[in-house]
């Protein structure tokens, strides 16, 4: 650039003075349209066509789900139609937006368009991330942890109506077309909004780049309008910040204590199989331990807390629920993966990835059933059972894994369902092995999930939801605020009503 600038005052120097004001125009022309070329990096059409052919081969070849919630007819046009509007050049950012689209409409919330690997390393390295932590009610956005500069008694607890001149409630709704989920479940999608590190990047794709972040906001317990400019952090440092403003107390993937003589409490925070290692606590000896408690002490009401696990090692969900059944069952009713290789693996990071023979069988419609997974065929229950009354917490968060497990508990025992819809599809997912694809074209990266998962539930009149609530009990901001639990007040209160009614 230095050298550029120069150049052009020798040049100035030796020409006329009316002729100095048109060579600028030229000169400032060629250079911001040099400038506008190399920051969007532009995609021919023909490049973009050819990533997305072979997008839709990949999921064609290894996706096993590609017709759960839609029909062969309307998967193919969706497709085709797609595929045509490929005219244009596009920048990475369009291309992805582009592709969510279309992703999103396969409706599986394990698969998911990410960026380029520069773009997430500009992303983590720049002051780019959005100085607060979100909680999102509805279209409304508000602020649940403060990292910014301005005052917790200025910030904190306050409803963003814009973010940079945009709506709240469009920003939320242009996410939503971007954001893939089980079936037609939300809940899940506006959970991802509460993570910063999602909330910047769907800021970064859907409005562009920036540091600062001119916000419109309404202060908690107050209804004046007014603005600010929010200077965005690096992201290691916001991740200080939270350590240090917000520090934690040491948990546990697992909670259980006694509430009184006849209630208990159960928190299965995660079902991260190495969570538990990290803890030093075995999940069956703890599920054994938990259950033989329960048993000795007469508990007749127990509260299940399942908010925020997002899922985790697939048999942990099997072996709690085992407790609450006092007969064999079976868990999943199939466990199906299209082929034992795949084609498309050469553009993984894993290219020789390949099922054992002894792992699968062929089945009749010409895929291949998962033999040796523990969650396969005839389960035996365990003891001692519990047969008392169930109460269980569920949110958004409440995804793989964890969906497994209340779309069963659902179908098969009589418990209350307290909070807000779960986050996963109630028939099962596709997950296991998720390699992600590089599109070599735009290097944007797509996980494609190998194993289609399905549930052996009863008919469910809402097969592409997760678990409605009973009772659909929400916090608000204040609760957040206050650490005030509405929803395990509410189990409480319940028990207590139902104990006295009697």
């Amino acid at each position: 650039m230095k050298n550029l600038i120069s150049i052009s005052k020798i040049i100035i120097r030796n020409i006329k003075s009316k002729d100095i004001l048109a060579l600028l125009f030229v000169f400032i022309t060629t250079l911001s349209t040099a400038q506008q070329a190399e920051k969007e990096n532009k995609i021919a059409p023909e490049k973009l066509i050819q990533d997305f052919q072979l997008l839709r081969a990949s999921l064609e070849e290894g996706y096993p789900a590609m017709y759960r919630y839609s029909s062969k007819i309307t998967i193919d046009s969706l497709f085709n139609a797609s595929e045509k509007q490929l005219q244009k050049q596009m920048s990475e950012q369009e291309f992805y937006v582009f592709l969510s689209k279309v992703v999103m409409q396969i409706r599986d919330g394990h698969m998911d368009v990410y960026p380029t690997e520069n773009t997430r390393n500009k992303l983590d390295n720049c002051e780019c991330s959005v100085p607060f932590k979100a909680y999102i009610s509805g279209q409304k956005m508000y602020v649940q942890k403060n990292y910014s500069n301005l005052s917790d008694e200025v910030i904190l607890g306050a409803e963003i109506i814009s973010i940079n001149g945009q709506p709240v409630s469009a920003f939320i709704s242009d996410v939503l077309k971007i954001t893939s989920s089980d079936g037609n479940n939300e809940t899940n999608k506006y959970k991802r909004l509460e993570s910063t590190g999602l909330l910047t990047r769907y800021l970064f794709y859907l409005q562009g780049y920036t540091e600062n972040y001119k916000i419109e906001y309404v202060p908690m317990n107050n209804k004046v309008t007014k603005t600010a400019t929010l200077k965005g952090i690096r992201f290691e440092n916001l991740l200080q910040i939270l350590k240090n403003k917000y520090p934690e107390v040491a948990q546990f993937p697992a909670e259980f204590k006694l509430l009184n003589d006849s209630s208990a409490y159960l928190k299965i925070k995660s079902f991260n199989r190495d969570e538990f290692v990290n803890s030093e606590i075995n999940f069956n000896d703890f599920l054994e331990s938990t259950f033989q408690t329960i048993n000795n002490k007469g508990v007749k009401n127990l509260i299940i807390n399942l908010r925020g696990n997002l899922g985790g090692t697939d048999k942990y969900g099997k072996m709690l629920f085992s407790y609450f059944v006092d007969h064999e069952f079976m868990y999943y009713e199939s466990l199906i993966i299209n082929k034992p290789k795949f084609n498309f693996m050469k553009y993984t990071d894993d290219p020789e990835l390949e099922i054992p023979e002894e792992a699968i069988k062929k089945n009749d419609v010409g895929t291949y059933n998962v033999i040796d997974h523990p969650n396969v065929g005839i389960q035996e229950n365990s003891t001692p059972y519990y047969s008392g009354k169930l109460y269980v917490l569920i949110d958004g968060d409440c995804f793989s894994t964890t969906s497994e497990f209340l779309s069963m508990l659902h179908s098969y025992t009589a418990a209350v369902f307290i909070g807000e819809e779960s986050g996963g599809g109630y028939n099962g997912n596709c997950s296991g092995s998720v390699p992600l694809v590089t599109l070599p074209n735009s290097l944007l990266q797509i996980g494609i999930p190998l194993m289609k998962y399905s549930m052996a539930v009863k008919e469910y009149k809402y097969k592409d939801r997760g678990v409605i609530p009973d009772y659909n009990i929400l916090p608000t901001i204040k609760d957040k605020i206050l650490s005030r639990d509405p929803e395990l007040e509410f189990a409480l209160q319940l028990i207590k009503w139902l104990t006295s009614y009697k």
